[in-house]
């Protein structure tokens, strides 16, 4: 999967693979899991850093492309979380990256009022806000790491402050980072 899933451009089969990786992940124990870090976390970054909401080189797509394309990005999101969840002792190792994958998107938000810039789904938003939790947990006492929490801390709270009733996915799950 290592090789494969970053250069995968059907998102179904991304989505899928992402979605195998979460549900083993969440099946093994934390040394089990950290055998499996190196081979499948860089691969799951370098997945959802590469995917482009907008459809590969900026073509115009259409509107179920584009929900194929969000669902595998929240199931790459969940990946990461679930690897980062489970492995939490092991994980400091991968947290920078993760940080660094996952600030952007969440800086977009999905409530982005900036001319040119993507709004995230609530779900991806959301499935990033969750597995920004688990990184952060996995690298608490990295004094590199703390002003990435407070930025995550300071985005979890303004999800919370300003999402819509219709929007509980945005709302849960700042909860949940705030927990973690």
């Amino acid at each position: 999967m290592g090789t494969h899933l970053p250069g995968e451009s059907q998102p179904e089969i991304v989505k899928k693979a992402a979605e195998s990786s979460a549900t083993i992940f969440r099946e093994l124990s934390s040394d089990e899991a950290a055998a499996a870090l190196q081979g499948v976390v860089p691969a799951l970054l370098a997945a959802l850093s590469a995917s482009d909401p907008q459809g590969a080189g900026g073509q115009n797509i259409d509107r179920a492309d584009t929900t194929e394309r969000t669902n595998a990005r929240v199931a790459l999101a969940a990946a990461v979380g679930a690897a980062a969840g489970t492995a939490l002792d092991h994980f400091q190792a991968y947290a920078t990256a993760a940080v660094a994958v996952l600030l952007p998107i969440l800086r977009a938000g999905p409530y982005s009022q900036t001319p040119g810039a993507y709004a995230v789904s609530p779900a991806l938003f959301a499935a990033c806000l969750e597995t920004a939790g688990s990184v952060v947990a996995s690298a608490w006492d990295d004094p590199g790491m703390s002003t990435a929490r407070d930025e995550l801390a300071a985005i979890a709270q303004l999800a919370l402050a300003t999402a819509g009733d219709n929007v509980s996915e945005a709302r849960a799950m700042p909860t949940t980072f705030l927990l973690a």
